[in-house]
């Protein structure tokens, strides 16, 4: 008997997390892609549209691709690099799979129209979801789960605000979080904590396959960015969040057991807007998120090759 598919719905910018989210999700028999949606980060939502592009084109898959937001809900909190540096426009995307479809318009009609509940997984500031529930909020109704990767903005944890992708658009956040869906937290210091074992870049290139070069690549990147001041537990590894949250997908109980919170978004215009901020439980909060505070590195390290060995082996 087959195993029923997750149907998946991937919300990301143009960082190389959401790039490597698409990889592994495209690259998974576990799930079916119902598609992908991009919205503003680093780069401009058609950006983060065409690496989602290239990555089905190296896969041979087939998925929407939607870009969506290009700012921020209400106000510019922070933009790393809105525009390209040398100042040339993105490539047009020529494929019959990037739509006209806005990411939002897609998002209600997708979750509306779906015959399964639908899990989305959020991999960049939370406009384009943000937009879609404060439309049609009904759309909650066939969602399964949401989960958030929180992203970094700077290079420690001291910063009042490391949870990039909730610091750049904490009005976006705060109602995801508020939604009353089952939303899934996955923090950023969790994520630093959680490193792929010693040597894992050479084990993605010596499966032979493209996916296996890309994700390598990905890995080698993301460890020398975190390399200087940034704290590393080994030399040249460094965390990729991408994987920590597609482990939870594959297998839930390598993230260990989830922590049901009250957590809210602080929207003042002082140096803490956007913190994340936890309540305290004898004060009896209303819980409305569940956060993971570990994981097994070994296992989100095993899930990720799984997938990456599903892919299409190159010529």
């Amino acid at each position: 008997m087959s195993m029923k598919k997750r149907r998946v719905v991937l919300d990301v910018d143009a960082s190389s997390g959401g790039t490597a989210a698409v990889l592994l999700a495209a690259s998974s028999g576990r799930f079916h892609l119902e598609g992908v949606t991009t919205v503003w980060g680093r780069k401009q939502p058609a950006e983060a549209a065409a690496q989602a592009l290239m990555v089905g084109e190296m896969l041979k898959k087939e998925f929407p691709i939607c870009p969506g937001c290009p700012g921020p809900l209400v106000r510019e909190v922070y933009r790393q690099a809105p525009e390209r540096e040398d100042g040339r426009k993105p490539a047009p995307l020529l494929s019959p799979f990037c739509t006209e479809k806005h990411a939002v318009d897609y998002l209600i009609r997708q979750c509306r129209a779906s015959t399964e509940k639908l899990t989305i997984l959020a991999m960049g500031p939370l406009t384009n979801l943000a937009a879609a529930i404060r439309i049609a909020p009904d759309l909650l109704e066939n969602v399964r789960e949401i989960v958030v990767a929180t992203g970094g903005a700077g290079g420690t944890d001291s910063a009042f605000c490391p949870e990039g992708n909730v610091f750049q658009d904490p009005e976006a956040a705060k109602i995801v979080a508020e939604s009353g869906a089952r939303v899934i937290f996955l923090r950023r210091n969790m994520v630093r904590q959680t490193f792929l074992p010693e040597g894992y870049a050479a084990k993605c290139r010596a499966l032979g396959s493209p996916a296996g070069e890309f994700f390598a690549r990905i890995l080698e990147g993301q460890a020398l960015a975190y390399s200087g001041p940034r704290p590393r537990r080994q030399a040249d590894i460094a965390p990729i969040q991408a994987a920590l949250s597609f482990a939870y997908l594959v297998d839930p109980a390598s993230l260990g057991k989830l922590e049901h919170i009250s957590l809210d978004i602080c929207l003042d215009r002082g140096a803490g807007r956007g913190a994340v901020l936890i309540g305290d439980p004898h004060f009896k909060l209303k819980k409305n998120v569940w956060m993971a505070n570990e994981a097994d590195a070994d296992r989100v390290g095993e899930i990720v090759l799984e997938a990456l060995r599903e892919a299409p082996a190159g010529q």
